[in-house]
């Protein structure tokens, strides 16, 4: 109520609630399970802004909260892409609700060789052709090249602020992307100080602003 008294979003913590502390987080009986829809539906109704849930194939076989997971079955009708491409990149499509995503494979943590197989698994996201959401990645310049831009209006990238860009594209690699990305394209991911940093003058979109709205 406080929170949201003085403007901040307020998300309810629904699988820790139902913890019961002093069992081990992986005993199956170390939470009570029934009271996790009830407790949500309650959260929503008093105004909550999100609900914090965790979910498992099989949550009494859960490494951690075994006993206040959903079951995923049980929390959502789950969407499934269908693979488009294996080659330069893994695409994967779906249209949901009349919005179509291109979740994409990305270039994040490497395992040696500086390509998405070698990589663990991360992946980020276009929406209708137009938004491009990087999501994790490091610098990758044959991601531009592989995926269709000719609609592409608005990028959100991930940066960080120093050198080298090992898991993130450090902002000096990003800067050497052509003046239209630039353009278009919004730093997230960025780090605490970004107030010595001037993206405009670099001809970027700016920093991704929090809970601002963009259309």
């Amino acid at each position: 109520y406080l929170l949201a008294e003085i403007g901040y979003p307020v998300i309810f913590d629904i699988t820790h609630t139902i913890r019961k502390y002093g069992i081990p987080s992986k005993d199956p009986s170390g939470g009570s399970r029934e009271f996790l829809s009830v407790l949500a539906r309650s959260g929503v109704a008093a105004g909550v802004d999100g609900v914090f849930i965790e979910a498992h194939p099989n949550p009494p076989e859960a490494l951690c909260d075994a006993a206040s997971q959903y079951y995923l079955d049980d929390l959502a009708e789950f969407v499934v892409p269908d693979q488009v491409a294996t080659e330069p990149r893994e695409l994967y499509e779906v249209e949901v609700e009349g919005i179509r995503l291109t979740i994409f494979r990305t270039v994040h943590i490497p395992t040696g060789e500086d390509n998405t197989r070698s990589a663990f698994w991360s992946t980020g996201l276009l929406i209708d052709g137009r938004v491009l959401f990087t999501a994790d990645t490091r610098f990758d310049q044959a991601l531009f090249e592989q995926l269709p831009m000719d609609r592409v209006d608005t990028i959100f990238h991930d940066c960080q602020l120093y050198e080298p860009g090992v898991v993130h594209p450090a902002y000096s690699e990003l800067k050497t992307l052509d003046a239209d990305l630039r353009s278009k394209t919004h730093l997230t991911h960025y780090g605490d100080t970004f107030g010595e940093f001037d993206p405009a003058a670099d001809g970027f979109a700016g920093f991704a602003q929090p809970w601002a709205a963009y259309q």
